[in-house]
């Protein structure tokens, strides 16, 4: 059950579970309990529109498990653990502070794709103690009289001791991989391809995902390691608040005033309107529209055979431009500008 709840969860954003793997799921259960409860099981194999009785079907063949793929999810396991404790750790400072407790809505991803040099040579001698040890380290005390010896290490000294019992602590969890010096798979397109997942677990409307070689905050750069990505937490950047009107017969959808903020695209502003609006589920399709008058659009009668007929679909490739000093917003496409007025009008289906 575990796994399954896993699997939805990841599939908690706007990516859809695979009917397949339901179904063999479902399947698969329903062979294993069969002797224990054979009329439940056989019960389900008949909704399943299985021939014969379950009695019958041959035993689950588990094909070996992917090393990689393993390690992969639990990194993405991990990293998320991680990454909602810092917004847990975020929003309490915030509240310690009396600051504003409304929740991020923009994050920074750094990844490491190697070690600095020291806890390069700090991972080479314990991966030298490793082996010499037959797959067991030595007490820390033996192992500081190592690292002592090294002269390149001498002025990392109160680093080196910490970093050694993060490693052990590691070991103890994810066994010799702990030890690798790089990642042994692309954190970053394992990252992009969870995006969905990252920004439905942590209520997020964008990510930005970057390496630590490019200039980055010192903190960063001494917290993030392979294997081991940082989350940066940024509050909303000033915007102007526009009218998002629903306009179709019948919906029970209604007004919701939003910000715009200059560089959002469709996206982002789909994600922000279901995080506001509880009414919008997660699964829905949400499509954008302009009026094609942004002046008096939003002021004339409409016709319920035809709400839209006044307005336009805003392409999933525009992007967003504020004027903050005039308080306009202009959508921008393919090379052309359009004034939006104050009011998007927004449509939801299942």
């Amino acid at each position: 059950m575990g796994y399954r709840d896993k699997y939805r969860e990841h599939c908690g954003g706007d990516t859809e579970m695979h009917v397949d793997m339901v179904f063999k799921w479902i399947e698969t259960q329903a062979i294993i309990l069969s002797p224990i409860c054979p009329h439940v099981s056989e019960q389900i194999w008949q909704i399943l529109g299985k021939d014969g009785f379950i009695v019958c079907a041959k035993w689950p063949i588990i094909p070996p498990a992917d090393d990689l793929i393993t390690k992969k999810a639990e990194f993405m396991d991990d990293t998320i653990r991680d990454f909602r404790l810092r917004l847990k750790n975020h929003m309490n400072l915030k509240q310690k502070k009396g600051k504003d407790t409304n929740p991020p809505s923009e994050a920074i991803i750094y990844f490491a794709e190697e070690y600095p040099s020291w806890q390069k040579e700090v991972l080479g001698l314990l991966n030298q103690c490793y082996l010499e040890g037959n797959g067991e380290l030595p007490d820390n005390k033996e192992i500081s009289r190592r690292l002592g010896a090294i002269e390149s290490l001498k002025k990392f000294m109160k680093k080196t001791m910490p970093f050694v019992q993060l490693i052990r602590e590691n070991l103890a969890i994810h066994g010799e991989s702990a030890l690798d010096i790089a990642c042994r798979f692309d954190q970053k397109e394992v990252l992009e391809q969870n995006l969905d997942y990252i920004l439905s677990a942590l209520d997020l409307e964008s990510v930005t995902i970057t390496d630590v070689k490019g200039v980055v905050p010192a903190n960063v750069l001494e917290m993030t390691c392979p294997g081991k990505p940082i989350i940066m937490y940024k509050e909303q950047e000033p915007g102007i608040t526009i009218t998002f009107r629903n306009v179709d017969p019948c919906s029970g959808l209604f007004d919701i005033e939003i910000p715009i903020i200059n560089g959002d695209t469709v996206a982002i502003i789909i994600r922000r309107l279901k995080r506001v609006s509880k009414d919008l589920k997660p699964k829905q399709t949400v499509s954008l529209w302009r009026y094609l008058d942004p002046l008096g659009g939003d002021r004339k009668l409409i016709r319920s055979k035809n709400s839209l007929e006044n307005n336009e679909r805003i392409p999933d490739s525009a992007q967003f431009k504020v004027d903050i000093q005039s308080g306009k917003i202009y959508l921008q496409n393919n090379g052309n500008k359009f004034y939006l007025g104050n009011t998007i009008v927004y449509r939801s289906s299942n």
